[in-house]
């Protein structure tokens, strides 16, 4: 009965976060067009974001992320990238 329940919980978060994928990077499409600018569809803390490369070199230097993180190195990492 464990295993089970145990087997659902797992298989309702990857549901979840597919879906959550698919939102983010519908949005990131979205902005990408009507702001011109390049989006990338990151995991963050479990969840995706969708952040402009701009912004991403704005969070750097906020310190949003750990040090020695890099644009380029968030491109690798990234889900999704718009053109």
């Amino acid at each position: 009965m464990v295993k089970i329940l145990k087997n659902l919980l797992e298989t309702y978060n990857s549901w979840q976060n597919h879906n959550r994928c698919k939102r983010a990077i519908k949005l990131a499409k979205k902005l990408a067009v009507t702001t011109g600018k390049k989006q990338l569809v990151i995991m963050y803390g479990g969840k995706p974001i969708v952040i402009s490369k701009q912004g991403i070199k704005r969070q750097i230097k906020a310190g949003f992320f750990c040090k020695g993180f890099t644009p380029e190195k968030t491109e690798s990492l990234a889900i999704f990238k718009t053109q």
